[in-house]
């Protein structure tokens, strides 16, 4: 069972079933075996859907002949092949025509493009049956088709069709020939959905209020058409294809399917949701806990929150503080002041609800970025301004290194770029430390000696640093056109200043204003030429006006290859008026008169960013930017006039003159000089720069705690904790500042600490060895099939950060599933080995839900080139006997197989080891072999190794290699590449066979999949031995939460506490348990404060 969650499947909605309505059922039992054509058997289809009641005229079933000659029932079936048969929902008058109202007429008992459709019928093919299936009848036009569709005939793939539009398949399920199988479709026009069951059990549903269901296939169905009747149908042979056992409903019950949009179990909890959460209506209840946060999963329903997490936005507050707080558990930054509540209630003590806790008029972002106290009370510190209101940024580039521009920036490069201009977020304007970086726009720019250099490229930088949509991120140094509305502006006003040098060949060059990611202004040397001539201008983007050109007098201005030339614009947004000045002397007051003036559209006058960027086959060079609110300061420069060692634009930027800093002054008594501190990048207005509590001076050396930090960066590893709780260990540990990883065991020190495991123990790593996908020695299960078995380890792998913060293993496994692979018998557990013949097994890398899809566990344990880990490595025994043809380890991408490592065969019809490249490729089943190859021996076991790195594209595969040695000591058998971006989100084994020799089977064992090479070593079976693993620590409930393995169900098992002062094992009182099964999980009320230190172990027999 597959299911697809739709978002609003989550919402804590009481939504009431709807009214069952069967419309009919046939299951043929009533005709003589003959033509099916005029026959009026079975129940129901006289169901008036107008009026919603049921009538007194049936309709009857029309044979339909599309070459296989009349329809026929057999022996109590219907079987069709070269054709079909359909009936109305309501008859016996066919047709689209008569009135609404009826009751004898197809026409009223049509379902009018709302509401939902279900069919369920038996279906049995047989050899050389082609398409096959169900569809929903729109009069006389079929609009849906469901079964096996045209394009999947010959493979027996089921799948959806909207007709004339696309099909949708599922190419994990094929049916067998001969095997009956049960297909339940849906039609939802109010979902605009349509889905296939095959086979469902009692836990398959369809939820009508949502769509949310679990269904093998579904596909987006937007048509608003009628459905009047069902057609059974086939192709191929007469009689290939049989139906049995129809039912058409307007409900899910009516077939057999939950409706979970109610409460069946009585909890309070909605079916849906239970079923969104845990597949299931036993795992939660009224009183359950299952993340182990201090809320019931009845609470959490009600509280919107996830069940299956302690913190499900992951800000650092659990569900039940989030609660507590009153704040949204699904949204990190619920007042969205760009700090995480977590942060807001653990750090900086502010009020997660409000942007200004103190409500002094500054926001507490800015506070916080200024240095003032943003906590309730202290509302009468909060500055209006802060630094200097002329500057919004200076960049002349000389503080970079050669190579590329993008990216860099924030407090390290330029001066300023972190002026909040807007008045829509608070009062406050100015300076605020949210520095923005440079982003590449087109090509990548590149800093070569103290300038930008440009050629067919560009790159932005915004006035204030964030994220674009954030409130208080990009928009906040908005300029906004003032029209005719009170100005949202601190300053109406926009001066941007460039030195630009253009190289011969360059075409146009020039800087922009950007809104966001959008041009609006140009300002330079435009691509339309003037009289032949490219010439100096202003031009609206985008808009195809004429530029408004330059001119020096009458004559236009022309730029001079290997020349500067200094720009300025002065944009005025209260006036929609653009001014520019070419080499004017900045010395003096701005000259009435400019070279050119452009009036553009109001709407194209908005911005929070500058563009520099040029085209054509010669660079341009950019120097000395700046970007500021008033003419006077435009004429910084980086020189020192003073020679106190400090540039000018830095001195005048800081303090506003260049009298107040020196080579030995100290403005903010950190005890660095202000010259130590423009070589160090900091503020020597702010003995704090970074806001970690630890002054710059004391980042700078070694000193009594140990380490050197940047004081540039609250958190100089980027591992989530800031430097001075690292050190001081105010979080209860004492980690590495400058490591993100203190104990190296791939989870960094702000993700351990937050999902409750110890940063400092390299064995206590939550998601246990993220090295390891998953392994299956095949000990653990009985002789038979192995299709549905859930043993090994792993298997239950989140390699996604896009689901949530979480990577490791999750406790939630995917199962092996049986795949189309010929008519073999299925994949078969023979001895503590898998055995295929003419069949195959797929196993996902995570579990239980499979598919592409959000909010599929198989898309997160994908392994791709954007996600954490970027490496699969495989490693399998495989033993041929006599008549085995084709077999081999497949990496599967979803439903297609991606590449096989294994045996395949030669042009010259031998079989050797080899890799087999499939989807996204082409040719397709391109085939890599050795130069020295390796035929196989029947009866001789071979360990086999692969491994596909979605970075590099390597592609390699070993035989018998020294696994023990490491990947250098062994020298690949086959090493290639590979291109496609496809992923990797599961494994399958199979094989063929030449259908004459016996047994003609292979053997598969000890199968190990992981993202390391040292990870193949690393076979394992599920752990016999009785142990115990931590999981967490509920502190609210003081609840030691424990996993015990080992267990023997039914037997009697406690918990012991090591008493340290007497060096013994004592039992807890009150702790004795039967297991369940041989893993249970347990809660140990243990008292934190009492016992901060604590080992626990599981023993079997009952204790006090």
């Amino acid at each position: 069972m597959k299911a697809l969650h739709l978002a609003t499947a989550l919402l804590a909605l009481a939504c009431l079933p709807l009214p069952a309505q069967l419309v009919g059922t046939d299951d043929f039992s009533s005709y003589p075996d003959g033509n099916i054509d005029g026959s009026t058997g079975g129940t129901g289809f006289n169901y008036d859907n107008f009026d919603g009641v049921v009538t007194a005229t049936q309709s009857d079933w029309n044979g339909l002949d599309f070459g296989g000659g009349a329809q026929q029932v057999v022996g109590g079936a219907l079987a069709t092949g070269g054709g079909g048969a359909l009936r109305e929902y309501n008859g016996p008058n066919e047709g689209a025509g008569g009135a609404d109202g009826d009751d004898d007429g197809e026409r009223s008992g049509a379902v009018r493009g709302t509401g939902i459709v279900f069919y369920k019928v038996d279906m049995t093919r047989s050899a050389g049956a082609e398409w096959g299936g169900m569809s929903s009848m729109d009069f006389g036009a079929e609009r849906v088709f469901i079964g096996v569709p045209g394009n999947m005939q010959g493979m027996d793939v089921v799948g959806v069709e909207e007709s004339g539009v696309g099909t949708t398949n599922d190419t994990t399920i094929t049916l067998t020939d001969g095997s009956t199988y049960t297909l339940i479709g849906v039609v939802d026009f109010s979902n605009s959905l349509i889905g296939l069951f095959v086979d469902p059990d009692g836990d398959d549903f369809w939820n009508p209020s949502t769509g949310s269901n679990s269904a093998d296939v579904t596909r987006g169905y937007g048509a608003t058409n009628w459905s009047s009747g069902v057609r059974l149908a086939s192709g191929g042979p007469a009689g290939s294809t049989t139906w049995d056992n129809l039912s058409v409903a307007l409900d899910p019950v009516s077939v057999g399917l939950m409706d979970s949009s109610g409460d069946s179990d009585g909890d309070g909890i909605n079916d849906d949701w239970e079923i969104f959460y845990f597949n299931d209506l036993t795992t939660a209840n009224a009183t359950s806990n299952n993340d182990f946060d201090g809320l019931t999963d009845l609470q959490e329903f009600n509280f919107g929150s996830d069940p299956t997490l302690e913190d499900a936005d992951v800000d650092g507050l659990e569900d039940d503080e989030e609660q507590t707080a009153g704040t949204d558990p699904n949204d990190p930054d619920t007042d969205k002041d760009c700090f995480s509540d977590g942060d807001e209630v653990n750090f900086f003590l502010t009020n997660p609800l409000a942007k200004d806790t103190d409500g002094g008029g500054t926001n507490d972002a800015t506070e916080i970025g200024v240095g003032t106290d943003p906590t309730a009370g202290n509302g009468g510190d909060d500055p209006a301004t802060f630094g200097d209101l002329d500057i919004i940024g200076i960049d002349f580039f000389d503080s970079y290194g050669d190579g590329p521009l993008g990216g860099l920036g924030g407090p390290f490069n330029g001066e300023g770029w972190d002026y909040d201009n807007s008045k829509t977020n608070d009062a406050f304007s100015g300076h605020n430390s949210a520095h923005s970086t440079w982003d590449n726009v087109g090509g990548a720019p590149q800093v070569l000696g103290g300038v930008v250099v440009t050629q067919d490229s560009s790159i932005k930088r915004e006035f204030y640093g964030g994220q674009t949509a954030d409130e208080c991120g990009e928009q906040v140094g908005a300029f906004r056109n003032v029209s005719s509305l009170p100005s949202e502006n601190a300053n109406d006003v926009l001066y941007l200043k460039v030195e630009l040098t253009r190289r011969a060949g360059a075409v146009w060059s020039g800087m922009s204003l950007y809104n966001f990611g959008a041009e609006e202004i140009f300002i330079g040397v435009p691509g339309a030429q003037n009289a032949g001539a490219y010439t100096f201008g202003i031009e609206e983007s985008g808009t195809g006006n004429p530029p408004a050109f330059a001119f020096d007098g009458t004559t236009p201005i022309v730029p001079v290859d290997d020349s500067t030339n200094v720009l300025v614009a002065c944009l005025d947004f209260a006036n929609t008026t653009i001014r520019l000045f070419i080499n004017p002397d900045l010395s003096q007051p701005e000259p009435a008169v400019p070279n050119a003036v452009l009036n553009p559209d109001p709407s194209n006058m908005n911005g929070t960013a500058v563009r520099l960027g040029s085209g054509g086959a010669g660079q341009s060079e950019w120097d000395g930017l700046v970007a500021a609110t008033a003419w006077s300061a435009l004429g910084v420069v980086a020189t020192d006039s003073d020679g106190d060692g400090l540039p000018d634009d830095w001195e005048i930027f800081h303090f506003g003159n260049l009298t107040t800093a020196n080579a030995t002054s100290n403005n903010d008594s950190d005890t660095l000089t202000d010259l130590e501190e423009f070589e160090a990048g900091t503020n020597p207005n702010d003995a704090d720069t970074d806001f970690d509590t630890i002054n710059d001076d004391e980042e700078l050396v070694e000193g009594a705690d140990g380490f050197i930090t940047n004081p540039l960066l609250a958190d100089t590893d980027a591992d989530g904790i800031d430097d001075d709780v690292e050190i001081n260990g105010s979080n209860g540990f004492f980690t590495d500042p400058t490591d993100p990883d203190s104990d190296d065991d791939t989870g960094s020190d702000g993700d351990e600490v937050l999902y409750g495991s110890d940063p400092n123990n390299p064995n206590d790593l939550f998601g246990g060895d993220r090295t390891l996908i998953g392994c299956d020695d095949f000990e653990s299960y009985g002789d038979g099939l192995l299709n549905s078995m859930v043993g090994g380890v792993g298997w239950d792998a989140d390699n996604s950060p896009e689901n949530d913060g979480f990577i490791g293993h999750t406790g939630t496994f995917s199962d092996w599933t049986d795949t189309a692979e010929g008519d073999g018998p299925k994949a078969t557990v023979v001895s503590g080995r898998v055995e295929t013949k003419d069949s195959a097994v797929k196993r996902e890398f995570n579990g239980p839900t499979e598919g592409p899809g959000a909010g599929q566990d198989e898309r997160y344990g994908a392994v791709n080139a954007e996600w954490n880990s970027n490496v699969v490595y495989l490693r399998f025994e495989m033993t041929r006997s006599a008549g085995a043809t084709w077999g081999g380890a497949s990496l599967m991408d979803f439903g297609g197989e991606l590449l096989k490592i294994g045996v395949t065969d030669t042009t010259t019809g031998t079989w050797e080891f080899g890799i087999e490249s499939l989807i996204g490729i082409a040719p397709e089943n391109q085939k890599i072999f050795a130069a020295a190859p390796i035929v196989p021996i029947a009866g001789q076991t071979y360990t086999v190794v692969g491994k596909f790195d979605f970075l590099s594209n390597e592609l390699s595969m070993w035989v018998d290699p020294d696994i023990a040695a490491g990947e250098g000591a062994n020298p690949p058998y086959i090493q290639s590449t590979r291109t496609p971006d496809n992923w990797a989100s599961g494994i399958r084994l199979g094989s063929g066979s030449d259908g004459t020799s016996d047994p003609g089977t292979t053997a598969w064992d000890n199968l190990v999949v992981g993202h390391t090479w040292e990870a193949l070593d690393k076979i394992v079976v599920v752990p016999d031995a009785l142990h115990l693993e931590a999981l967490s620590f509920d502190e609210p409930g003081n609840l030691f939460n424990v996993r015990a393995f080992g267990l023997v169900t039914g037997n009697p098992y406690h918990f012991q506490s090591y008493n340290v002062g007497g060096g013994t094992w004592d039992s807890l009182s009150g702790t004795t348990f039967n297991a369940a099964g041989t893993t249970e999980d347990r809660a140990i009320s243990r008292d934190e404060a009492v016992i901060p230190v604590d080992l626990i172990r599981v023993i079997e027999g009952a204790g006090p």
